[in-house]
């Protein structure tokens, strides 16, 4: 067996910086919607009977992370299903600070491109910024950079074509072609009529009405705090925040 084409040489491969082998460039990149939609009906199984692995990149992981705090009962199911299918070896996680997975020059261009959409990455902390859209940002530019082939996003196409748009103005003129994959066309390719397909869809978004969350796509609950503004909702995500890093 060709030790390069096993899962340990594959994963060992990502960790030594050279360029991603043809078959890691048709794995997806998963945006955090998707992700989430999937998990609260426990069916991420089925990206990986399409595509057999995943990325997600960390801003993706630190939504969820952040989701997670702000709505235990509605998000964390998504966040333990990262955990699982990382551990099973399923998903790699990109992370902007990994020199095995970006190198100096490919980090820079990352960075540029972060300033120049509006994405605000703090160095010291290793975190971003909370905004709306992060997730599919971060995530077409990681797919661009790295030359990935497939986005798996269900962003409305206004709103993600606005986004790859703006990303590919900064890019310049070597923008790759990104294929973009909604969860309706993803359960069609894994074998779902169009008919259990359309009801998977509908269970996973009933939960949206559930959805109670502190006002913070655009603010951190710590600027709320300093800013006096504190709520039941800002206390109770505060404290789940603290019991998770430790602190408590």
């Amino acid at each position: 067996m060709n030790w390069k084409n096993t899962y340990e040489g594959q994963k060992e491969r990502l960790y030594l910086h050279m360029p991603l082998e043809s078959s890691f460039l048709d794995y997806p990149i998963c945006d955090t919607d998707i992700w989430i939609d999937l998990s609260k009906v426990s069916k991420n199984y089925i990206i990986f009977n399409v595509y057999e692995k995943a990325f997600l990149s960390d801003a993706v992981v630190f939504e969820l992370k952040n989701k997670s705090i702000d709505n235990e009962q509605v998000f964390k199911c998504a966040l333990d299903a990262y955990k699982a299918e990382k551990n099973k070896g399923n998903v790699y996680r990109l992370d902007i600070n990994d020199s095995n997975i970006f190198d100096e020059n490919e980090k820079r261009v990352v960075k540029k491109l972060f300033v120049d959409n509006d994405i605000e990455y703090d160095d010291s902390k290793k975190c971003f910024k909370r905004k709306k859209h992060l997730g599919e940002k971060v995530s077409l530019i990681y797919a661009a950079v790295l030359k990935l082939k497939v986005l798996l996003c269900d962003e409305r196409e206004s709103g993600i074509e606005r986004h790859r748009s703006d990303i590919k103005l900064s890019f310049g003129n070597k923008f790759p072609y990104i294929q973009i994959v909604r969860l309706k066309e993803l359960l069609l390719r894994s074998g779902h009529t169009e008919e259990s397909a359309y009801q998977i869809i509908d269970q996973a978004k009933k939960h949206q009405q559930e959805l109670v969350q502190v006002d913070a796509d655009d603010v951190d609950i710590e600027v709320n705090m300093k800013k006096g503004v504190v709520t039941m909702n800002s206390l109770s995500a505060l404290k789940k925040g603290l019991e998770l890093k430790g602190k408590m």
